[in-house]
């Protein structure tokens, strides 16, 4: 639990930094950097257990994976991170177990009791909701390319878990950075700026490599490994709430009470959708 608990809590630290580097980045940089940071690392650990090379189907899985994780949800919650509140992103992010819930019923298919569904429509609508409201215009681009976000997000847990189970989580997530970083060298070069950026602004780029997309997936998969994946991925729960808190001495984005009320509501139809799926 505790494993699974410190991985929960870098990843809730993630919007909040991805705003700060934005200040200074192009979100090409905020998005791809991390994962090339993370592919240094995850070679060195893939090198040093001498872990064995995926085979051609695992690379299809791998693929899947990594479009989804390593390069559709860095790249979109960038460009969401731009114009949206990461306390606002948060809550659309807490639709991310709901949205690999169901996208494993088609994919696996699995089928969930209707209570499920029930919980994923009211959880789904109070996040729009949230977006509504802070918006005061409807939903905008930043609303769209979060959920866009949360969606290859979706895809990207859904495949990389099926792998996991053959290879071990922590070595999926370590492929899936190897193999994407090469193509993802090229655009961050082009797009670093030309101007002197602050240590604040590295800071947070190397935060997001080696925190975000290595020491968390690391720390989270060892959790749900050893303490079992129904148990420990409970704790996911208080993730909203914990990028909201953090908003506030990062960002200096104020929580409000109806941002922790629609977070709630989020989360208890969360754990009500995996109680009765």
């Amino acid at each position: 639990m505790w494993w699974g608990l410190l991985g929960v809590v870098i990843f809730s630290i993630s919007l909040p930094m991805a705003k700060v580097a934005l200040a200074w980045f192009d979100p090409v940089v905020v998005a791809f950097s991390r994962v090339v940071i993370a592919a240094g690392l995850s070679a060195v650990a893939l090198i040093v257990t001498k872990s064995a090379w995926p085979t051609w189907r695992q690379m299809r899985l791998l693929a899947l994976a990594a479009l989804g994780v390593t390069v559709g949800f860095p790249i979109f919650s960038s460009w969401a991170m731009q114009v949206v509140p990461a306390g606002h992103g948060a809550v659309v992010n807490g639709l991310l177990p709901l949205a690999t819930a169901a996208l494993g019923a088609v994919v696996i298919g699995y089928r969930p009791r209707w209570p499920f569904w029930v919980a994923a429509v009211i959880g789904s609508m109070t996040a729009v909701a949230v977006v509504l409201w802070q918006s005061g215009s409807g939903v905008t681009f930043g609303d769209t390319a979060m959920l866009i976000a949360v969606l290859l997000a979706a895809v990207g847990y859904v495949y990389g878990g099926q792998l996991a189970g053959e290879i071990g989580g922590w070595r999926t997530i370590c492929w899936a950075n190897v193999l994407a970083a090469p193509l993802l060298l090229g655009p961050v070069w082009w797009h670093l700026p030309s101007t002197a950026v602050p240590w604040l602004g590295w800071g947070a780029l190397a935060y997001l490599g080696v925190f975000s997309m290595f020491l968390g997936f690391v720390a989270w998969y060892h959790g749900l490994a050893t303490g079992g994946v129904q148990r420990v991925s409970q704790v996911q729960l208080i993730q909203p709430f914990l990028t909201i808190i953090w908003a506030w001495p990062i960002d200096g984005e104020q929580p409000t009470w109806g941002l922790f009320a629609a977070a709630t509501v989020v989360v208890t139809c969360i754990w009500v959708a995996r109680k009765v799926g």
